[in-house]
């Protein structure tokens, strides 16, 4: 099992590299952290930010260090998200050699591997991986910190050094911490050294306070802003659920969170719950400090999603989902213990069924999202000047970057001062202007990425009531479009 082990690292850190080196286009909210860094000096990163982003700041202090070393490149602004999604591989690897029987890591461990979800966010600009790698490196350094035998002050110390630089890194930490402070005050209670709840108790008042100064500094506003509030109302708790339909809806936003690594496979998401339950089961009745570590951070998300506080919406609770593969990973290395050989194999062959529909499910994934420079380039290629092309309003952070931030950018001088659409445009009017006011008949380009297809054809219907189609490039990633007048007009 050691070399599969080794094997399934190797390969993960080879599948994060492969997709890192894609250099895919950056997506709508990447621009959007792109031109807030490239904008902002260090102090100014500690602000809230613009367009509609958030981003903890020891996250953009270290992403603008990177650009200013390499430039403002996609290879560059993704190199921390693909140091911390390859270190989270190997971070969980210690932790899943901590906790349970070497031969049952490699289940725990292939579904971190090839879950698509942790893929792609190593290689996007956004704090999602790094969010991963700080929880699971908290729960590693709570295994490693024995409060009986570490000096009271030194403990002390390392914990409120760890929980501050957790916190300024990465906001969903302070779930993690509450797991971490749990753990240590349970141990303290159960062998009854009461002294040594001490420094837990003053660690977890300078842990609070310094998320309460993050929270009304750099949170409060977003977090309980009418468009966030509205974007992610899908993705919130019921507190009190008393109908059939809110429980329903509580537990299909939580165990979004493991479908994540499961896909619609059938049978997995039943194989991976029942290992998550006696996972939890165990922990309880054989090691109950385990269990407030790792189950006390998943109660506390659940509860602040309960308080719309925090999302579940799966890329935002990211931080989360290793936690639960850990319990997950804890049920199933119970097989080692059971005294039928039968009933091993069977649970064996199960976690060898769910851990292929993993990687199946990972091989069907894409990872373009949006490739907008195809498109410019493909109405470059077709001459159309800037004064004819249209950019689509979820299109335009990433088209400001490539054209004003990106070192390639005087690569596309000639189209920048294309038109950027906003959100509220009424493309029908545009096209029915186009038919019967304008008096050129010089060929129009309009790009499109970031859309559903419902959002496709209600703009794109409304130029092409009016407008002749004459080429496209239509792709699930890029469309551009090129119309004319009709001839009698």
């Amino acid at each position: 099992m050691y070399w599969l082990v080794i094997a399934l690292i190797a390969i993960g850190i080879i599948l994060r590299l492969y997709v890192y080196f894609q250099n895919r286009n950056l997506i709508i909210d990447e621009a959007n952290v792109a031109r807030n860094i490239a904008e902002r000096g260090f102090a100014a990163l500690a602000l809230p930010l613009d367009y509609a982003q958030y981003a903890p700041p020891v996250f953009l202090w270290i992403t603008k260090f990177f650009t200013m070393l390499f430039g403002m490149g996609e290879m560059a602004l993704r190199l921390y998200p693909l140091l911390c999604g390859i270190a989270s591989i190997l971070v969980l690897y210690k932790l899943l050699h901590k906790l349970m029987p070497a031969v049952a890591s490699w289940y725990p461990l292939s579904l971190f591997v090839f879950c698509a979800f942790f893929i792609r966010y190593s290689s996007e600009v956004k704090q999602y991986m790094p969010d991963v790698f700080i929880a699971l490196l908290l729960l590693y350094a709570a295994l490693q910190t024995d409060i009986f035998r570490l000096n009271t002050k030194r403990f002390l110390l390392l914990w409120v050094l760890f929980g501050t630089v957790a916190i300024w890194s990465s906001m969903p930490s302070v779930f993690i911490l509450a797991g971490v402070g749990a753990y240590h005050m349970w141990q303290c209670l159960k062998s009854k050294q009461y002294n040594k709840l001490v420094p837990v108790i003053i660690m977890s008042l300078v842990w609070v306070a310094q998320f309460a100064a993050y929270y009304f500094l750099l949170l409060q506003e977003q977090a309980n802003s009418d468009y966030l509030q509205n974007f992610h109302r899908y993705d919130f708790l019921f507190a009190t659920p008393s109908k059939r339909e809110e429980w329903q809806h509580n537990w299909y936003t939580f165990s979004a969170l493991m479908r994540q690594f499961e896909g619609l496979y059938p049978y997995v998401h039943q194989i991976n719950t029942a290992f998550l339950i006696v996972g939890i089961i165990v922990l309880a009745r054989r090691a109950a400090s385990l269990l407030f570590l790792i189950l006390t951070p998943v109660l506390a998300l659940a509860f602040a999603a309960a308080l719309d506080q925090y999302s579940l919406m799966p890329r935002v609770s990211l931080f989360i989902i290793p936690v639960i593969i850990i319990l997950i990973g804890y049920g199933f290395s119970q097989f080692v213990y059971l005294k039928s050989a039968w009933l091993r194999g069977l649970v064996i062959i199960a976690a060898v069924y769910a851990a292929g529909c993993n990687i199946a499910y990972m091989a069907e994934k894409p990872f373009k999202y949006e490739e907008l420079t195809e498109g410019m380039q493909y109405l470059k290629d077709k001459k159309i000047p800037a004064a004819a092309i249209s950019v689509y309003h979820s299109s335009v952070p990433a088209f400001i970057y490539y054209t004003t931030l990106h070192p390639a950018k005087e690569q596309w001088v000639s189209i920048k001062d294309a038109d950027r659409m906003a959100w509220y445009h009424n493309y029908d009017s545009v096209g029915w202007q186009m038919r019967y006011v304008w008096s050129s008949r010089q060929p129009l380009g309009f790009l499109y990425t970031n859309f559903t297809e419902a959002e496709f054809k209600k703009h794109n219907d409304g130029i092409a009531r009016y407008m002749q189609l004459v080429d496209k490039l239509d792709k699930p990633y890029i469309r551009a479009y090129i119309y004319i007048k009709p001839e009698e007009y």
